[in-house]
């Protein structure tokens, strides 16, 4: 059988678009088990990540890049005068 691939080996992505949601007999549990898929993972969908939090993602890379011996209480401390709200 030419182009059926295993579960074992499809990603979860292939494995939730295999679900039947319109329910033909079984239902979405057994279909999610027999997938070996939690049924979160079916519905889980991913937030994206806001601007503000990769402004501080560069800014703590850039600290971390000039002096990677600081701790948190300075990284925190850091980006507190930068303007960042963070709690030590």
């Amino acid at each position: 059988m030419l182009g059926i691939k295993k579960i074992e080996v499809m990603s979860t992505t292939e494995r939730c678009a295999l679900v039947d949601r319109q329910g033909g007999g079984v239902s979405i549990a057994r279909q999610c088990h027999m997938l070996g898929l939690s049924r979160s993972t079916l519905y889980y969908k991913p937030t994206g990540v806001r601007l503000g939090e990769l402004a501080m993602m560069r800014v703590l890379d850039a600290l971390y890049l000039e002096d990677s011996s600081r701790g948190t209480r300075r990284m925190a401390r850091e980006l507190n005068k930068r303007g960042y709200k963070i709690r030590s």
